[in-house]
């Protein structure tokens, strides 16, 4: 969009939501948005409710040199606004709503038949012309989820299920005498999956409630595996016996200078496989906390 028209659309009052600019001319919303695969096109859309006249505004875009070309989908129509013509965006945009007025039509809420009482919602990236009580619905249902129960203590339980699950594919590799990071992702993921088939809600507390159980995945990972190692070398050893002497293990000198170095370098690899997934769940918690939708009247 050129800044002539661009410049236009900010007097008028247009607000960017996202790639577009929405704003009302007389009584009518528009969605204007350049369109990407054509230099010097531009989108223009509208909602207005059926009517029998639709056909002359057909026959006037058909006549008018500014549009190249129109649609209509339901209750939408979409029009092509040629950039490079003699006439500005916004005087288009008027006469245009001249021509809506003769025929009688008028905006309609895009998600019913109502045409008063229409405002726009958005949550910054996408909008949608809503009437009052469509708007409504949509605020109480954000509302509803923002103050749902997060479910931690179940999402807790079912995300560290999933990565001792997890843990079998670290285990496994373990017991092959190597390290991988896929092991640390697949802790992650399965930690990850079973906090979202717990409903836990979508959270900074829940992406730390998953780091807690990845880490207690891998000290249990790294706890079997240290069992496997040990029976290799005493066969005679059995896992309620290695249990029962854990303390007497764990503080041997020679048993801890084969315990360490293996532990940080596991460590090393559970964090290069879990980090990706955490990072996204982090950034997706940080997106919903800041996720508001609002009301714009023009």
């Amino acid at each position: 969009m050129d800044d002539i028209n661009l410049g236009q659309l900010t007097n008028a009052g247009f607000k960017r939501i996202g790639l577009s600019f929405i704003g009302k001319v007389d009584d009518y919303f528009f969605t204007i948005t350049d369109k990407l695969d054509a230099e010097k096109e531009i989108t223009v859309s509208i909602n207005i409710a059926p009517n029998d006249d639709r056909s002359k505004l057909f026959e006037y875009l058909d006549k008018e040199q500014c549009f190249k070309d129109y649609g209509i989908d339901g209750k939408t129509v979409t029009i092509t606004f040629i950039e490079s013509s003699e006439k500005d965006l916004l005087n288009a945009l008027q006469e245009l709503t001249t021509k809506l007025k003769e025929i009688n039509a008028v905006c309609v809420c895009g998600s019913c038949d109502n045409t008063e009482y229409l405002a726009v919602y958005t949550n910054g990236t996408v909008h949608s012309v809503l009437c009052e009580k469509c708007g409504s619905e949509v605020l109480k249902s954000f509302e509803e989820e923002k103050n749902k129960n997060p479910n931690y203590g179940k999402g807790f339980f079912l995300s560290l299920i999933g990565a001792l699950i997890g843990s079998i594919v670290w285990i496994l590799i373990g017991m092959a005498g190597f390290y991988a990071s896929i092991a640390g992702l697949a802790i992650s993921f399965c930690a990850f999956k079973g906090y979202e088939i717990a409903g836990g809600k979508v959270t900074k507390t829940g992406v730390i409630i998953n780091i807690i159980t990845i880490a207690i995945a891998f000290f249990f990972a790294q706890y079997i595996g240290l069992f496997i190692a040990l029976q290799k070398e005493v066969p005679e050893l059995t896992f309620s016996l290695f249990v029962l002497n854990s303390n007497l293990i764990f503080t041997d000198h020679d048993i801890l200078s084969y315990i360490l170095p293996n532990m940080g370098l596991g460590l090393l690899f559970v964090v290069l496989g879990a980090s990706r997934t955490i990072s996204n769940n982090f950034n997706a918690a940080k997106q919903a906390e800041e996720f508001k939708i609002e009301k714009i009247n023009f």
